[in-house]
């Protein structure tokens, strides 16, 4: 019998890489800077891309918006959570979330970590 049940959280249960996408596009529009999805799959095929942040730094700053990275940041985490958090990828995720608690105490599995109680740091953007 299974004495321990580890999960990968990162992505494994719930695809979020698109919606990550879609906000570094709209974190560039809030600073009235066109860009699209071929040009975020562009920018992340060359590499160094895995921290969307910079990446939208980066993206903005080749289309001549200088940003401080602080800025970007905080417009991408406020856009995150308004469109994204508030809506169908919270049902997903609370959905996922639960479903994982109620397996681990079928099997009396004791489930530690921030995770449970509060999401990530905001800290974290690797989001390839």
């Amino acid at each position: 019998m299974a004495r321990a049940l580890l999960l990968d959280m990162d992505g494994v249960l719930a695809e979020v890489k698109l919606s990550y996408r879609q906000c570094i596009i709209d974190t560039a529009k809030a600073y009235g800077v066109t860009i699209t999805g071929d040009d975020v799959v562009r920018e992340k095929s060359k590499g160094n891309a895995n921290n969307d942040w910079r990446l939208t730094q980066r993206m903005l700053a080749a289309r001549g918006r200088d940003v401080p990275l602080d800025q970007v940041t905080a417009t991408f985490e406020n856009l995150y959570e308004i469109l994204y958090m508030d809506g169908v990828l919270a049902e997903v995720k609370l959905s996922y979330r639960q479903c994982i608690i109620d397996t681990a105490k079928a099997y009396g599995v004791t489930i530690t970590g921030d995770d449970v109680v509060r999401e990530k740091s905001k800290g974290n953007a690797n989001n390839d």
